[in-house]
């Protein structure tokens, strides 16, 4: 064991070693979100949906000028897409917390948008996001440019985790940018929706 020992310095003790994690490394739950901005590909997300195992590849997953892609492969794809990210949700008990994030879509035929989900386990997606009661979602719809939606949740005290991000279920394409995930001040607390709609039109411009 001696001989497979490495030396380290410096308050970092990690730090030599992190260089080391391939870049798709699945590095698990952490308290906070991470790669907001997408500088490090896809690099603590993780796109989900049972199409990944049943269906092959019906929906593909890009990044470019920092903006998440995700869109249909096939003209008519099975089951849907969600890229998401999950966060331990103890530093969020008995808060409010919302997910912003601008969306732009094209030829969405389905249904798309944000989705935010608090939850005591790490369930398996099986079903449409919009169709499962433990979702809050701001969907679109066609095609429309980049517009501010918005979802806001409840984090009970027995829950475990926090999953955000974007879906995509049929034809089409939906771009995220810019996404936040944010506690509610404790004396500023609101009732959460169920559904958030649009904030602001247009948004900051294209890419």
């Amino acid at each position: 064991m001696d001989r497979l020992a490495e030396p380290v310095t410096g308050p970092d003790l990690l730090g030599p070693f992190r260089s080391r994690l391939p870049e798709d490394a699945d590095l698990g739950p952490r308290f906070e979100p991470r790669n907001l901005t997408f500088t490090g590909g896809l690099r603590g997300w993780r796109l989900a949906g049972p199409h990944l195992r049943d269906a092959g590849p019906d929906y593909s997953c890009t990044i470019e000028d920092g903006r998440v892609i995700l869109t249909a492969a096939v003209p008519e794809p099975a089951a849907f897409a969600f890229l998401m990210q999950e966060i331990y949700a103890e530093d969020y008990y008995d808060r409010t917390v919302t997910f912003r994030g601008d969306l732009r879509a094209t030829g969405v035929a389905g249904r798309a948008g944000l989705l935010l989900r608090v939850t005591t386990n790490r369930p398996a997606p099986r079903q449409p996001p919009d169709q499962d009661p433990a979702n809050h979602f701001a969907p679109v719809t066609g095609t429309s440019d980049w517009t501010r939606h918005e979802a806001t949740a409840q984090v009970p005290p027995d829950a475990n985790y926090i999953f955000f991000g974007v879906f995509l279920n049929g034809p089409g394409q939906i771009e995220l940018r810019n996404p936040q995930l944010d506690p509610h001040p404790a004396s500023q607390e609101q009732q959460p929706g169920k559904a958030s709609s649009a904030e602001t039109e247009g948004g900051p411009g294209t890419c």
